[in-house]
């Protein structure tokens, strides 16, 4: 605001409830405010002098970010990778049953002896049947 229209408001008391020192500290700091905000938006802020004394704490703060942030990145390629071993896992104790399946299948009795017949080998079953020694 300009000084005409303090100027104003105080003649004419447009605030009759406050004094004129209340209305000029009321524009000023409606006027700081803007200043702030322009000197924000410019990019003006970076020259004050408690920015410059806090640039170590910046800096220290986009490292912890970025640092915080890789590690993210780590975790969630170390949480696909877990997942991934796991369906692995479960994959290979399938395959691993199915194969154990297939190996007693084979070794079955009534199987090798169809194995052998199928084949045209020499052996025989035995007649006398396997003694169980204690």
């Amino acid at each position: 605001m300009d000084l005409k229209t303090i100027w104003n408001k105080i003649l004419y008391r447009e605030d009759e409830n406050k004094s004129s020192e209340e209305i000029i500290d009321d524009e000023a700091r409606s006027e700081e405010r803007i200043n702030f905000f322009k000197n924000i938006i410019n990019g003006n802020w970076l020259t004050w002098d408690f920015m410059r004394s806090q640039r170590i704490l910046f800096a220290m703060l986009a490292i912890m970010f970025i640092a915080w942030t890789d590690n993210r990145y780590r975790c969630e390629g170390e949480r696909s990778r877990l997942s991934k071993l796991q369906k692995e896992v479960v994959q290979k104790r399938y395959e691993d049953l199915e194969t154990s399946a297939k190996l007693v299948e084979m070794s079955r009795q009534s199987h090798v002896i169809e194995s052998l017949q199928k084949y045209n080998s020499k052996l025989k079953e035995s007649d006398t049947p396997a003694i169980k020694i204690e």
